[in-house]
């Protein structure tokens, strides 16, 4: 809910000791900006000492700091956490895992599915005039594919349980196919999937099963 200049003021402020510091900062500020401007009698002695020291511009700058804090009282309080997940969803899982949770383990390995695209979508001309073109356009291919498709994909970061790779690293990461390796950003530092499994009913749908796509030149499917 947006809101007005007002109720925001107010909720900047509801809590009492912002009221009270910026109170009375402000009106230091304001008595010490007459005294300055238009011979208003001084403060007492001590405080007179400590505005001789700090001008009326100051103190304004400490209301400012004050209006900061406030700020992040306010964020503070108005921050509602997410609900947390439950402990099935944020738990990796492992093979067994996935049998007794009747989820459907991942059938297909990476380098099938490789070799299943380089047969379906290159067509044999690519890779004998440029192989490295062609090791490009199947990358390609399998992450356009997951990214936009929402395909399922397992992997593992090093001796941990598999578990679904979240869709959001495919915008992010970077997909090895010699490998077979995802490498993502997290906090800073790059972690690795390897061991990337597929369900071949989904590979199969998107790509299905034909013979190699023919050459440029206008041969037979192999």
């Amino acid at each position: 809910m947006t809101l007005g200049p007002l109720a925001f003021v107010g909720q900047l402020f509801h809590s009492l000791w912002s009221r009270v510091i910026a109170g009375s900062l402000a009106a230091m500020a304001f008595y010490q900006f007459g005294c300055d401007q238009f011979g208003w009698p001084t403060l007492p002695v001590a405080w007179q000492l400590t505005g001789a020291k700090l001008p009326w511009w100051g103190w304004l700058l400490i209301l400012q700091a004050t209006l900061v804090v406030a700020l992040f009282e306010f964020v503070r309080r108005s921050y509602v956490p997410l609900p947390a997940t439950s402990e099935s969803a944020s738990k990796p899982l492992d093979l067994a895992d996935i049998g007794r949770q009747q989820i459907p383990a991942p059938d297909l390995t990476f380098d099938e599915l490789v070799k299943h695209v380089v047969k379906t979508q290159v067509h044999k001309s690519e890779i004998d005039q440029d192989a490295k073109m062609a090791v490009v356009k199947t990358t390609r291919i399998i992450v356009d594919t997951i990214s936009l498709k929402g395909m399922a994909v397992w992997g593992r970061i090093g001796g941990r349980p598999i578990e679904r790779i979240p869709d959001r690293y495919w915008k992010v990461g970077t997909l090895d196919i010699r490998n077979g390796t995802l490498a993502v950003p997290m906090s800073g530092s790059m972690a690795t999937y390897d061991d990337l499994r597929f369900y071949a009913n989904e590979v199969f749908s998107e790509w299905p099963r034909a013979p190699q796509v023919a050459d440029d030149a206008g041969g037979s499917p192999t």
